[in-house]
């Protein structure tokens, strides 16, 4: 389109040129202007002259039809009116196209305003959402916190109670010592001693805690009492099964080895020395870390040894007298004999001992 009328402005151009030459070399003379004149006047009487026109030109028909060409001049003017008239006809269709063109534009331009105001609503939309995950992670960072937070005071609680406990048991354990109805041959009794001893490592393992020197103490004296009372049941039952075995000896009897009698002397200690041992396992094994256990168990060992040479140690001697009346010649025959006998004796004791002790294997 910007073309075409480029190219009819330029042949427009050369028509005037043309024109203006051709009206310059050939100038009208007298007689020439005359028979213009007179031209005019038959036009005038004949109306008006009809100058030729296009479909394109429509709209300026009626004031082409009036004019009147009387000069070069009016004659350009006429050319240029028609010119136009037919630059407008040709231009119209691109005009509306423009004007198309013009209308897709604004609604063009009413839509990219639109995407502008959507795309700052988006940024806003961003930013608050850049704002509200922000705030997010930071309040999911602070819970994090303050779920490890508390997972290490319950820990710390825990540990506290599990420590407090060491505390405590102080109380319960002085009222089960102190009461009358506890028995050593109780199941409850071994588990106690157990805790005693524990509560024990744990105040020498922490002297700094508040108090730890008081409760060491505290548990120390419950420790002897639990150890006396333990003591004085394995001893008397000792004491009572030696008894036993020798109110079972017929009386005014000389008892010596290989008397069926004699064989009693074992028997019943043999019998209840599962009783005895049960208890002497939890003190053998404490023996080598603590002095109390240490010296509980000699004195059972004391307890244990006095009785049993109270109970044979007549019998030996009666044995030892007989063989010696028997083999009083022959010193050799006495010393094996007599010999044989104390090893017979000292198997028999072995088996015995090892019915209530394991310190002594």
């Amino acid at each position: 389109m910007p073309l075409q009328i480029i190219k009819n402005a330029a042949q427009s151009k050369l028509v005037r040129d043309r024109l203006t030459k051709w009206e310059a070399n050939t100038a009208l003379n007298q007689d020439q202007k005359d028979f213009i004149v007179e031209l005019a006047s038959w036009s005038a009487a004949d109306d008006e002259i009809d100058l030729p026109t296009s479909d394109i030109v429509a709209d300026n028909e009626e004031q082409d039809q009036a004019a009147i060409i009387t000069n070069s001049q009016q004659f350009y003017e006429w050319f240029h009116s028609v010119e136009r008239g037919m630059e407008s006809g040709q231009e119209s269709e691109y005009r509306n196209y423009i004007n198309s063109l013009k209308d897709h534009r604004d609604r063009c331009d009413a839509i990219l305003n639109g995407i502008n105001d959507a795309i700052d609503r988006l940024k806003l939309l961003s930013e608050q959402y850049r704002i509200v995950s922000h705030t997010t992670e930071a309040l999911h960072d602070n819970c994090e916190f303050l779920m490890q937070e508390q997972q290490d005071l319950e820990q710390l609680g825990t540990n506290i109670a599990q420590q407090l406990v060491y505390f405590t048991e102080h109380e319960r354990i002085g009222s089960k010592l102190n009461s009358s109805a506890i028995s050593v041959m109780g199941e409850a009794f071994v588990p106690m001693l157990l805790k005693i001893d524990e509560c024990v490592e744990f105040m020498k393992e922490h002297p700094n805690y508040k108090e730890s020197a008081v409760y060491l103490a505290k548990y120390q004296q419950c420790l002897v009492r639990a150890l006396t009372l333990l003591r004085s049941h394995i001893v008397n039952l000792i004491r009572n099964i030696a008894s036993s075995a020798m109110d079972a000896l017929p009386k005014g009897e000389e008892i010596v080895p290989g008397h069926s009698s004699f064989g009693s002397l074992y028997s019943k200690f043999q019998s209840q020395g599962h009783r005895i041992k049960v208890l002497m396992e939890q003190i053998e094994e404490r023996s080598d870390k603590n002095p109390e256990y240490l010296q509980v168990m000699q004195d059972c060992y004391t307890c244990y040894c006095y009785q049993r040479q109270t109970l044979i140690l007549p019998a030996i001697n009666l044995e030892i007298d007989r063989l010696f009346k028997v083999h009083d010649k022959d010193h050799c025959t006495f010393i094996r004999t007599s010999s044989m006998a104390l090893i017979r004796i000292c198997e028999d004791e072995f088996a015995c001992i090892i019915a209530f002790f394991l310190g002594l294997i």
